[in-house]
């Protein structure tokens, strides 16, 4: 969601602003350097990263260490940003799987009934949402900065829906792939109407909770919040972001899954590289499948 020089991802795990000086014990030279010249491009922050080989994880870290000064790198915790939207088609891969909705239902089918659509925004389906070819703007048109610092913390569902009675589409989808934090904000919506839960509780009783991510989070805890490390944009630092509109376009916080065996996610890769599709996506994969799985599982046989 935001383009920031602070956010970077390195072997899969999330390396955002903070921190640190090098805390490479055994890490592999190699590695270790890269991160350290990764974090000393920053104009502010840091970067933490992990290895993981054979079953034993290692951390290190380069960079600036406040305003987190002493906490392990395994334990910071980061914003995310748009990380979040591979849980949002996590959970609409579970959805399908589980028979709760199809990948070409349309969008209408999931919204109230009363609501009035242009047939055809009408006809958008889910897979159209997840994979950026629904024709929707990156972001809806009365989308409105109001706090720079923090700019989608005053979009609402209310607005979302706004939009949509108004919006006519120029073409009917899909289209060419074209990034679109609205159509992953509405994916994200139309999930928690089809399931009756909040995205932060399906988040937590889907994928986070089974995966045991108990440091993976919409709304940070006491303790959590003074494991947060602050975002920042270039060199200023900025508020956390919050998202109540759009919230399966981004808005979690997340750290390392270190009290995770690293054999717990095997299963995933296997799956994501095979193509096939785990019943129980929630305990047997982690989020990095979800992309293939909710492009391609079917109900039929999968």
């Amino acid at each position: 969601m935001r383009t920031t020089p602070a956010s970077v991802i390195i072997a899969g795990l999330f390396v955002a602003a903070a921190f640190a000086a090098v805390a490479a014990d055994n890490a592999p030279p190699a590695l270790a350097e890269v991160v350290q010249q990764t974090a000393a491009k920053l104009p502010a922050g840091g970067v933490v990263a992990a290895e993981i080989d054979h079953g034993s994880v290692r951390f290190f870290s380069a960079g600036n260490f406040a305003p987190r000064e002493g906490v392990p790198p395994e334990k910071v915790l980061f914003e995310i940003g748009s990380i979040n939207k591979v849980f949002t088609c996590l959970l609409l891969a579970e959805t399908v799987n589980e028979g709760k909705a199809r990948l070409d239902d349309p969008i209408a089918k999931y919204l109230p009934a009363d609501f009035k659509l242009e047939p055809a925004a009408a006809v958008i389906t889910l897979e159209q949402l997840a994979t950026h070819t629904s024709g929707l703007p990156r972001l809806p048109a009365n989308f409105k900065r109001t706090d720079p610092l923090d700019p989608y913390a005053d979009y609402t569902t209310a607005d979302l829906y706004a939009f949509l009675a108004a919006y006519r589409p120029a073409r009917p989808a899909p289209q060419p792939a074209d990034y679109s934090n609205l159509g992953m904000g509405l994916l994200g919506h139309l999930l928690e109407r089809i399931h009756g839960r909040s995205y932060a509780e399906l988040a937590a009783e889907r994928i986070t909770g089974p995966l045991g991510m108990k440091d993976t989070v919409i709304e940070l805890d006491a303790d959590q919040q003074t494991r947060f490390a602050l975002p920042h944009s270039g060199s200023t630092t900025v508020k956390p972001w919050r998202n109540p509109g759009l919230a399966g376009a981004g808005g979690c916080r997340s750290g390392s899954p270190a009290s995770r065996s690293p054999r717990s996610f095997s299963p995933a890769v296997t799956a994501s590289s095979s193509g096939s599709c785990p019943r129980n996506t929630s305990s047997t994969a982690m989020p990095a499948a979800a992309w293939s799985r909710s492009r391609f599982c079917r109900m039929a046989g999968k």
